[in-house]
């Protein structure tokens, strides 16, 4: 299932445009995506996320001396996207001192004020 085959899923479902409605459409989208993989469709999502089912092999083991044996069965995976991947790596490598200080004092002062709203509303 493609990005475009879903978002036809759920437009012609979309009923409402406000905070219900956005909760209805993550219904949808949550409905259309297991229907899609319990049928065993792959769904790809350029550039974000890949999800689908894939068959796991029995396996064979010893846990504190005893056997096991697990049984095969169907299990679903997702896989991010590189471009997801290279994205989250460059925020955590971002130096945000330096991005702040970047910003006008004028900014920096909004920030500081609204940081310390929040301390001290957690305080309280």
């Amino acid at each position: 299932m493609t990005r475009r085959q879903l978002i036809a899923i759920v437009n012609q479902n979309c009923k409402f445009t406000n905070k219900e409605g956005v909760e209805y459409i993550l219904k949808l989208l949550e409905e259309a995506i297991i229907d899609a993989l319990i049928q065993g469709h792959t769904i790809k999502l350029n550039g974000f996320l890949k999800l689908g089912v894939k068959q796991s092999s029995s396996r064979e083991g010893k846990f504190k001396g005893k056997k096991w044996k697990s049984k095969s069965k169907t299990v679903a995976y997702a896989k991010v996207s590189p471009i997801v991947s290279t994205k989250i790596q460059e925020h955590k490598e971002t130096n945000w001192l330096d991005v702040f200080l970047a910003y006008p004092e004028e900014v920096q002062h909004e920030y500081y004020k609204e940081a310390q709203r929040q301390i001290d509303a957690q305080k309280e």
